[in-house]
């Protein structure tokens, strides 16, 4: 059986220059209908793959910062729908969605820190640096701010997918719905035409603007 997949990825914008939602779809179409005129030809995509960053992300001092990501969520979603309509007539379960590292909300790991004074005494020191580098760690390390903090409230910790969570769950119309528990944080597609089945993992674990390296 012969079948193509489409595979996008990154789709957040510059925010100082947006590119339009119809600009993009336009640019997807145009390179499907060029890519069945290669020989040989490649088939136009049977289903597609969104690997993450659907937003760009929002500091936490931005004025109105969760307002900003409920904007950039709501332009996300209008982009899939619309690619979704245009490609796979409306057929959502056609579109595997997995989260990315900017789509985690920057603003509720801030809230759910405190800020760790730094130590005088070299050997408090040592053992600090220790423990940012142990597995697991809540300690977190701000460039921007040269200062510790440890994620305090596990809780708001977990909600920085949250509004990932409900843009999955408007996409896919309540059909399917994304955890905020890190072990829940997976779901499997099934394409038995295909015969193919995806596994989307999230790679998010532990990942935030502070830790960028996920699990």
């Amino acid at each position: 059986m012969h079948y193509s997949i489409l595979h996008l990825s990154d789709l957040h914008r510059d925010l100082t220059d947006e590119i339009p939602n119809a600009w993009l779809i336009d640019s997807i179409e145009r390179d499907v209908q060029n890519l069945a005129k290669e020989k040989p030809a490649v088939e136009p995509p049977t289903l597609c793959v969104v690997s993450g960053d659907l937003i760009y992300g929002v500091h936490p001092t931005a004025p109105d910062a969760e307002g900003e990501l409920r904007r950039q969520n709501a332009q996300a979603l209008e982009f899939l729908i619309e690619l979704t309509d245009r490609l796979f007539k409306g057929h959502r379960d056609r579109l595997v969605l997995i989260p990315g590292n900017h789509d985690v909300a920057y603003t509720r790991v801030k809230a759910s820190s405190a800020a760790v004074p730094m130590p005088k005494n070299p050997a408090e020191k040592g053992a600090l640096v220790r423990e940012y580098f142990s597995a697991n760690t809540k300690l977190r390390w701000s460039w921007s701010e040269l200062s510790f903090h440890r994620i305090v409230d596990t809780d708001i910790y977990q909600s920085r997918l949250s509004h990932f969570c409900e843009l999955y769950e408007r996409f896919y119309q309540g059909r399917r719905t994304y955890s905020l528990e890190p072990e829940s944080q997976f779901d499997l597609f099934d394409f038995p035409e295909e015969k193919l089945s995806i596994l989307a993992l999230n790679s998010c674990l532990n990942n935030d603007p502070w830790r960028r390296a996920g699990r």
